[in-house]
């Protein structure tokens, strides 16, 4: 997916959640070769005219020399940004740890931190103002530190519109086949609508009994979480 900032076009980036037996996978990758591409060509072109500049002396010379460095700066900004980089945050149950590993360059340098659950505070989404529908997933420990859990801001959430949409009892057009089919699921189930066979093959098909079962056991959480916050009637947050 693409990042949406002044270089969006140029900056790729994807994130992904997977399970791998009992642990959920969250795995981002992000790849600026052309922003590198772009910065490199700069500092090459810099040091080219640099190079072809006669002899200086004096106080030209400590401006000539102040250049090359700015240009080996850009040369080597260039070649950071060109290397991948990837972050992968796995959620285990079964141990109740966190693994936090960041990776540049194809396992060039790594970074892994491991944190226990009851170091967690929890997770949250870090908005980007001047960038509609962008969003950053953060972990947050209880000392306050946080980790990012992916490489770059990006729109991979359900927009605005999509919500607003939802909640006005519309359908909300999406585009990708397991949204669709879990919308239509959740809709089912909510509205109490009886699907036919056709319908809920069409489900099945698109999520898997898994799916279904993961659906209808998210369903059930988030009620009883509604109705336990309708008991205790706490309000709703105003925007």
């Amino acid at each position: 997916m693409l990042t949406i900032d002044a270089f969006g076009y140029m900056i790729q980036s994807d994130l992904h959640l997977e399970r791998q037996g009992n642990a959920l996978i969250l795995q981002s990758k992000h790849n600026a070769r052309w922003l590198g591409a772009l910065v490199g060509g700069f500092a090459l072109f810099l040091l080219f005219k640099l190079f072809n500049v006669p002899d200086q002396s004096g106080f030209g010379l400590l401006i000539y020399c102040f250049s090359v460095a700015i240009g080996l700066a850009f040369l080597g900004i260039a070649v950071f940004l060109s290397l991948p980089r990837e972050v992968a945050t796995t959620f285990d149950p079964d141990t109740h740890r966190v693994v936090h590993l960041v990776s540049i360059g194809r396992g060039r340098y790594e970074r892994r931190r491991t944190y226990a659950f009851a170091e967690i505070l929890g997770l949250r989404l870090h908005g980007y103002a001047a960038e509609p529908d962008s969003y950053m997933p953060v972990m947050t420990l209880l000392n306050g530190e946080t980790r990012w859990l992916s490489t770059a801001n990006t729109s991979y959430l359900i927009c605005e519109t999509t919500i607003e949409a939802i909640c006005a009892g519309q359908d909300p057009k999406l585009t990708d086949a397991h949204e669709r089919a879990v919308y239509a699921f959740a809709a089912a189930l909510v509205t109490g609508t009886k699907l036919s066979d056709a319908e809920f093959g069409k489900i099945e098909a698109a999520l898997g009994r898994t799916g279904i079962a993961e659906v209808l056991v998210l369903l059930g959480y988030y009620t009883s979480v509604a109705l336990a916050m309708k008991v205790h009637e706490v309000p709703i947050p105003q925007r």
